[in-house]
C-alpha cells in the first residue's frame, strides 16, 4: 500500500462497460403536492387542547394562540392542531430549555401554514405527519417533528425513546422557513422526510432522519438515534432546499431496515455548515448498510472555513451504493487548513467509517480540500469495497503561504476506473499524496504519461508509472497510451 507523489497532473482512463457499470441515481426524491397528499385544509389554530402533564395554560385571542408553561417539562394532547397563514401559535416557557411536547390525536397530518413560536424546545407527534407549508414560520429554541410516540412518564422522567411507531407511510415535509436559536436543534424523523423549504440552526444540529422510532439526547448533545421496525417499505431523507447549520452538524440518515427496503438518502440542494466561531462544521449523508442503501449528492455539501484563521470541517458521504453526480460540490476548503472528505469510506477501507459497496464520482463532481494562505491540503478517500468510478476532481493543495499538499485516496478493493483529475501542489511545501490502490486497474490513453508522477499499489506490488507495460498482472492497458 504505497502512496506516490502527485502535482498538478491529470490521469485519464476509461470505463470498462462489463466491469463497471455506473451507478444510477436511485435517489429521486418524490415529490409531494400540498394540494393532493395534504388535503385537509388548515382551519384554525390548534384545537382540543388537554394538558395531561407539566403546569401549562392554553388561552386564544383573535387568531393568536397562546401556551403558557411554567415548568421545566409539559405535555398536552391536542384534537388538532393546526396553523393557517394569517394566525400564530406561541409557547411562552420557563427557559430555553424548556421543553412542551405535543401530541396530537388526528387522522390528518398537522399542517403548519403560519407562526409557530417557542422561546423554549417543543415537540410535534403525530402519527400521520407535519407539513409545514411555504409561507410558514418557525421561529424555536429547538424544534422535533416526529410520527414515533412516547409514553408520558418517560418523556417526564428524562427518558426519550420514541419506541412507538405511527403510520409507516407518514411524512414530514418543510415548505417553509425554520429557524432555531443559536446552539438548538431542528429534528424531523418519519418514515419519508423531506425539506425544500430552509432551516436554520447556527452552531447547532439539523438531522432529517428516516425511521420509525428514536432516542433523543436533549439534554446532551442533541443526538438523535434512529431505528426502524419491520413495517416500512421505503425510506427517504431528502433535502432539496438549503440547510444551514454553520458550526454545527448536519445529518441526513436512514437507519437501516429489515427485510427488502429501498433506503435513500438525497441532497439537491444546498447544505452549509462552514466554520463559525473556531467552530469546524460537519455534514453526513449516510444510508446505513442494508445491502440496497443509497445516498447521493448532487447538490453542494459546504463545511468549508474561508474566513481567516478558519478551518475547514468535515463530509461523509457513506451507503452502500454511493453516486457524487455531475453537479456536485464538496467543499472543506479552509484558510489555515482543510478538513477531510469521506466518500463511501475511510483510507483504504479501514477504521469504523462503513464502506460503499459501490462508488462513483462522476465527471463534473468537485471535492475541494484546500489550504487558503497557510496549513495543509485536506485528506479525501473516495472508496468502495467493489467498485469504485472516479470521473471528478480533488484539490488538496497546501496553503499559499505555507503548508503542504494533502492525501487523496480513490480506490476500489476490486476495480477501479479512473479518468479525473487530482491536484496536491503546496506552493511553499511539500506536494501531498495520491493513493490508487485496486485489485484491477484500467487504463487508456489521452494522458496517461501523467501516470509517471504516481505510484501504483497493485496486489500488493508497486508499479512506478513509468515502468507499465502491456502484460503486468491486473493492468489492461492499451500499448499506445503510454
Amino acid at each position: 500500500m504505497t502512496i506516490g507523489k502527485l502535482g498538478n497532473s491529470r490521469v485519464g482512463m476509461f470505463q470498462n462497460p462489463t466491469a463497471f457499470t455506473r451507478l444510477r441515481n436511485s435517489a429521486a426524491i418524490i415529490s409531494l403536492l400540498a394540494s393532493s397528499f395534504y388535503c385537509t385544509p388548515a382551519i384554525a389554530n390548534p384545537t382540543g387542547g388537554t394538558v395531561t402533564a407539566g403546569s401549562i395554560t392554553i388561552t386564544e385571542s383573535g387568531k393568536t394562540l397562546d401556551v403558557t408553561q411554567t415548568t421545566g417539562k409539559g405535555i398536552v394532547d391536542w384534537q388538532s392542531f393546526n396553523i393557517n397563514q394569517d394566525e400564530t401559535t406561541a409557547f411562552h416557557q420557563p427557559s430555553s430549555s424548556s421543553i412542551t411536547l405535543n401530541r396530537i390525536n388526528d387522522v390528518n397530518p398537522s399542517q403548519i401554514l403560519g407562526h409557530l413560536t417557542a422561546n423554549g424546545k417543543i415537540i410535534l407527534i403525530n402519527p400521520n405527519g407535519v407539513f409545514f407549508g411555504p409561507n410558514s414560520q418557525v421561529d424555536v429554541a429547538g424544534l422535533v417533528a416526529t410520527t414515533a410516540n412516547i409514553n408520558n412518564n418517560d418523556f417526564m422522567n428524562g427518558n426519550m425513546k420514541f419506541s412507538t411507531p405511527g403510520n409507516p407511510e407518514a411524512k414530514i415535509v418543510n415548505e417553509g422557513n425554520i429557524t432555531a436559536k443559536e446552539a438548538g436543534l431542528v429534528g424531523f424523523v418519519a418514515p419519508d422526510v423531506e425539506n425544500s423549504g430552509t432551516i436554520n440552526a447556527k452552531l447547532g444540529k439539523v438531522t432529517l432522519a428516516s425511521g420509525d422510532s428514536f432516542t433523543l439526547d436533549m439534554a446532551g448533545d442533541n443526538l438523535i438515534t434512529v431505528a426502524v421496525s419491520g413495517d416500512l417499505k421505503n425510506q427517504v431523507a431528502s433535502n432539496e432546499g438549503a440547510i444551514n447549520a454553520n458550526g454545527g452538524v448536519v445529518t441526513l440518515t436512514a437507519a437501516a431496515a429489515h427485510g427488502i427496503v429501498n433506503s435513500v438518502v438525497s441532497n439537491s440542494g444546498t447544505i452549509s455548515a462552514t466554520s463559525f466561531k473556531q467552530h469546524d462544521g460537519k455534514i453526513i449523508l449516510y444510508a446505513e448498510k442494508t445491502g440496497n442503501s443509497t445516498a447521493t449528492n448532487s447538490g453542494t455539501l459546504d463545511a468549508s472555513g474561508y474566513k481567516t484563521g478558519h478551518k475547514g470541517g468535515e463530509v461523509d458521504v457513506l451507503a452502500d451504493n454511493v453516486n457524487l453526480t455531475s453537479t456536485s460540490v464538496v467543499d472543506v476548503s479552509g484558510d489555515a487548513g482543510a478538513g477531510n472528505v469521506k466518500i463511501g469510506g475511510d483510507f483504504h477501507g479501514q477504521g469504523a467509517t462503513p464502506t460503499a459497496t459501490n462508488t462513483t464520482v462522476e465527471q463534473g463532481a468537485i471535492i475541494k480540500a484546500d489550504a487558503i494562505t497557510s496549513g495543509n491540503g485536506g485528506q479525501v478517500a473516495v472508496w468502495s469495497d467493489g467498485d469504485t468510478y472516479f470521473g471528478g476532481s480533488i484539490s488538496a493543495r497546501g496553503g499559499a503561504n505555507s503548508g503542504d499538499g494533502g492525501n487523496v485516496e480513490t480506490s476500489g478493493k476490486q476495480n477501479l476506473a479512473f479518468r479525473g483529475a487530482v491536484d496536491t501542489q503546496a506552493p511553499n511545501g511539500q506536494d501531498g499524496m495520491l493513493l490508487l490502490d485496486p485489485t484491477n486497474i484500467i487504463i487508456s490513453n489521452g494522458v496517461a504519461r501523467s501516470l509517471r508522477q504516481v505510484q501504483i499499489a497493485i496486489g500488493g506490488q508497486t508499479v512506478d508509472g513509468d515502468v507499465i507495460s502491456c502484460g503486468k498482472r491486473n493492468i489492461r492497458c492499451r500499448c499506445n497510451a503510454l
